[in-house]
């Protein structure tokens, strides 16, 4: 049977790979890249420069040849669960100059990402035959944090049975402990002298003790994979103390537990007169380097952003809008413990929860969103925010004096930044004229989920009234009106609020 699914190397894979086998040169594989095929199954050919329909191109997560067969090395790329929404049937394979080296195609599957109800980690793996695996470059990039876990739990039994044989060989060994005093002491003769330890000569021991908890931690929290691979480490943490042990896996300021980025503890952000300049205190924030990457806890948060000026403490490119919204990250520099704010222009699109523009200010390399801000005549609005809650004066977004009976869509743009997952919606209707009564109800789709209704039903006389409530936020910066009927009076919808 012809098989249906296969991984080739390109015309340009094969000519570099011949060449460095020839020359006793390196091929460095460093990317993989996935696409859709636009739509059908692709069949591989050696002749392509890239793929049909390419949808995401990362570093790869893992590059080894294969334990059972010497002449496949097999190639490992992990997909997060936030990133998706796209079908995947063709793979390739890049070096380090951007050039195809490997193309195949996979049984289609689709990654699905969070904001569709569902999601997944995907892991891709490519196997692929070689003349020569010593031709190839066998390393991954050190920032590529993510791991299977087989991986991790491969990592752990290897680090385990290395601490089995320490203590092993500890307990065997017949004076293991040669700065005291032996127990089985012979008959002094003269004036017996106790050696006295020097102040750090147990740093080794009290490191070797510590070594099995921190390591496996560091296996956990992917520290140690990053750093280099476990032979070398080990031979890098013999003689260490703890604390420098902790200081070379990175564990001191990492956090400890289940975090989220952006997390953060009694946050608020407080403007009492249109300003370019905000404030914003948490007792602590949750940053990252990256999605998935290593978390920071910011204590005792307490900076100050100016939109008239660019970096950090300002905006990372350009100038504030006229009119529109800003958001705030808190950025970290580890090293340096030094934390600062930084806007960004978040008009035209939701903003993500790390930073992701290239205007990082330098020496900074993990962020967090904090807030998202309305702008106006180039300043922050009157509002406060309590954690990810901001509350302003009530901003009016429709208003009409006909009733319409079909279920429409408002805009809040002018209230509620694209970020927004949910509002804070204020109704008001008022019969002007003595009637059987008006009605308004404000949904967070076409469909009719959730509802605020607002109903004055007085017959035979001028009534009025209002509503208000949190809606969730389906389509951004999107809700939907009706009225049961077309009787004549003044309807007005309004916004007090929103959560991101």
């Amino acid at each position: 049977m012809t098989a249906k699914f296969f991984a080739i190397l390109t015309n340009q894979g094969a000519a570099l790979l011949a060449n460095a086998a020839a020359l006793g040169t390196k091929l460095n594989l460093t990317q993989m890249a996935v696409g859709d095929g636009n739509g059908t199954l692709p069949t591989p050919d050696a002749a392509q420069t890239k793929l049909v329909n390419q949808k995401r191109i990362a570093p790869l997560n893992m590059l080894s040849v294969d334990p059972n067969n010497a002449s496949q090395i097999i190639a490992e790329q992990i997909i997060p669960e936030n990133e998706g929404g796209f079908w995947i049937r063709e793979i390739g394979i890049y070096d380090d100059n951007g050039v195809l080296i490997a193309v195949a195609n996979c049984p289609e599957t689709y990654k699905p990402q969070l904001q569709e109800g569902s999601g997944r980690t995907q892991t891709i793996r490519m196997v692929l035959i070689v003349s020569s695996t010593a031709a190839v470059t066998l390393k991954i990039d050190p920032s590529v944090v993510l791991a299977t876990r087989q991986y991790a739990d491969n990592a752990v039994i290897e680090v385990k049975a290395y601490a089995d044989n320490l203590l092993k060989q500890h307990i065997a060994a017949s004076n293991p402990h040669p700065q005291y005093a032996p127990l089985a002491s012979p008959v002094f003769t003269g004036t017996p002298k106790a050696p006295t330890a020097a102040q750090t000569s147990n740093d080794a021991q009290l490191a070797t003790t510590a070594f099995v908890q921190a390591a496996i931690a560091a296996l956990v929290s992917g520290e140690l994979s990053k750093k280099q691979p476990l032979d070398n480490t080990l031979t890098e943490l013999s003689g260490k103390s703890v604390t420098g042990l902790l200081d070379y896996l990175g564990l001191r300021e990492a956090v400890a537990g289940v975090s989220v980025v952006g997390a953060s503890r009694n946050a608020r952000m407080n403007i009492a007169a249109a300003s370019v300049s905000a404030n914003f205190i948490a007792d602590e924030v949750i940053v990252a380097t990256e999605p998935g990457g290593k978390l920071y806890r910011v204590p005792d948060f307490n900076k100050v952003v100016n939109l008239s000026v660019t970096g950090a403490g300002g905006m990372d490119t350009g100038t504030a809008p006229a009119n529109g919204y800003i958001a705030l990250y808190a950025i970290y520099k580890p090293d340096e413990k030094k934390s600062a704010l930084l806007a960004v222009n978040a008009t035209a699109s939701s903003v993500p929860e790390i930073y992701g523009g290239v205007n990082m200010p330098a020496g900074y390399t993990a962020s967090a969103l904090v807030s998202v801000w309305r702008i106006v005549s180039g300043q922050f609005v009157v509002g406060h925010q309590r954690n990810r809650h901001v509350s302003f004066p009530l901003t009016v977004v429709y208003a009409t004096l006909t009733g319409v009976t079909a279920i429409s869509g408002v805009s809040f743009a002018t209230a509620v930044p694209k970020n927004a997952v949910t509002i804070n919606g204020y109704l008001t209707v008022y019969e002007n004229q003595p009637g059987t009564g008006v009605e308004l109800s404000l949904y967070s789709s076409v469909t009719g989920i959730g509802q605020l209704r607002a109903n004055a039903t007085v017959t035979g006389q001028t009534s009025a009234a209002i509503a208000n409530g949190e809606l969730h936020v389906i389509e951004s910066q999107t809700l939907y009106y009706n009225m049961p009927n077309t009787y004549s009076g003044q309807y007005g919808i309004g916004c007090t609020g929103y959560a991101f």
